[in-house]
């Protein structure tokens, strides 16, 4: 269960640091967009499919603070 409790949170970095840098970065051309898009839409979906398989109620409560803490700002990186 650890296992995918880190990978959950390596992807979520993941997500995280893809949406900083494309926020941050002019849009040149839009076929850069597309990829983005498309990747980060792939790489939500297996964080989903790993949430899943996460039995969430043997998580420590401070760690589920701290996931949740983390999905909240993706989510206002996505309002942006």
């Amino acid at each position: 269960m650890e296992k995918l409790l880190q990978l959950f949170e390596e992807y979520l970095l993941r997500a995280i640091t893809m949406t900083e840098q494309i926020l941050a970065a002019e849009f040149a051309a839009d076929a850069r967009f597309d990829a983005f898009s498309d990747n980060r839409e792939r790489l939500l979906a297996i964080l989903d499919q790993i949430s899943q398989q996460i039995a969430w109620a043997t998580v420590a409560p401070e760690k589920k603070t701290e996931l949740n803490r983390r999905i909240d700002y993706l989510k206002k990186l996505d309002e942006k």
